[in-house]
């Protein structure tokens, strides 16, 4: 009787752990926001539409990926993808970065756990505000996006640090 006491508090607990994961972005940026420590908020000297046009192209050049064990030099079974969503109107546009692993046994979002999610506005002539939330595993990639944000650096950040 107690072995099955026990079991059905692991199991509790790792349901309760599952419920945590966020499955939109508006639940991500929330969980951020409690834990405080993963985001930013800065504003860059370019226009708008020169800064979403920046990241719609970063965003599918360095954030849509696939990552492969490598075995005897050769590339082995694909475990992990890298997904980014941009969505833009004339007055707010925003990247989302995503990441499924292969074998997760609880529930996250249909293309995998979000990363990062970042807004941007407009806010006077050539200036573009950005909002950036993410978590520990993205800074690398919060950091490649606050260079494409300014236009100063325009490279990628290493997806196999991500995990």
């Amino acid at each position: 009787m107690k072995i099955k006491n026990i079991a059905a508090i692991f199991v509790a607990a790792g349901l309760a752990g599952c419920a945590a994961v966020p499955m939109t972005p508006t639940e991500f940026r929330q969980a951020v926001r409690q834990d405080g420590e993963y985001m930013e908020t800065y504003t860059v000297s370019r226009p708008f539409g020169e800064v979403a046009r920046t990241m719609k192209k970063m965003g599918d050049e360095c954030l849509n990926f696939t990552l492969a064990s490598s075995r005897d030099g050769r590339t082995g079974r694909p475990w992990a993808w890298g997904r980014s969503t941009f969505n833009a109107s004339p007055k707010h546009a925003e990247l989302l970065f995503q990441i499924k692993v292969e074998h997760r046994i609880d529930p996250t979002p249909e293309h995998g756990e979000y990363y990062l999610a970042a807004d941007f506005t407009p806010v006077g002539a050539g200036r573009t505000k950005v909002d950036v939330f993410y978590w520990d595993r993205a800074v690398d990639a919060a950091k490649a996006l606050k260079g494409w944000a300014t236009g100063d650096m325009l490279g990628c950040a290493d997806a196999t640090q991500m995990f």
